[in-house]
């Protein structure tokens, strides 16, 4: 509780694919009632992370968990803008759910019954989050063959490659638009 108390909330994601997508989710009521405790769980995750990999042991495996929600998220085109940190903590809110609840129910569930409540709620933002990455594959891979012959088209004609992928994501939606656009802002930038 004074880890808590003393840590200061992660930032508020402003720029970029994240800083949408947490727009996009702080329109929900539910998401901006839990994007405080949220913010501070993860940043104190984060602490408690940094002091255990004090440990040798410990650093190769933190590292290795930190880097794969980290690709995860991305792979799921970073849903909500969370951070890897606030999905563990997510991971810990769903946990504690399932336990109390579990615990809630008629006389005395056996310990057996809590402990299994908590794993899947450990599990379950991470099971959304494969589902998340494989709606999002399946739509790449439905939507990039039409893509890449449209580029291939508008370079044909003449265009320069960023004007023929400009012409492609105009007025588009889904996920290739999205990356195309990622792609011509990095171009514009340098």
């Amino acid at each position: 509780a004074r880890q808590l108390a003393d840590t200061a909330p992660l930032p508020l994601p402003h720029g970029g694919r994240r800083g949408q997508q947490r727009q996009r989710a702080l329109s929900s009521p539910l998401f901006r009632a839990l994007d405080p405790a949220l913010r501070t769980c993860g940043a104190a995750l984060r602490d408690c992370f940094r002091y255990l990999q004090r440990s040798p042991p410990l650093r190769a495996k933190i590292t290795v968990l930190e880097s794969r929600t980290k690709e995860q998220l991305v792979w799921a085109g970073e849903p909500g803008g969370l951070d890897r940190f606030e999905l563990m903590a997510m991971c810990l809110f769903f946990s504690l759910i399932g336990a109390a609840l579990v615990s809630s129910w008629g006389n005395r569930p056996s310990i057996a019954w809590v402990a299994a409540s908590a794993l899947i709620g450990l599990a379950l933002p991470y099971i959304r989050l494969q589902s998340l990455t494989t709606a999002r594959f399946t739509e790449v891979t439905r939507e990039l063959p039409a893509a890449v012959d449209l580029i291939a088209l508008a370079m044909n004609a003449g265009t320069d490659f960023p004007g023929a992928i400009r012409r492609v994501i105009e007025g588009q939606t889904g996920v290739v638009a999205e990356e195309l656009g990622e792609v011509v802002r990095s171009l514009d930038l340098g």
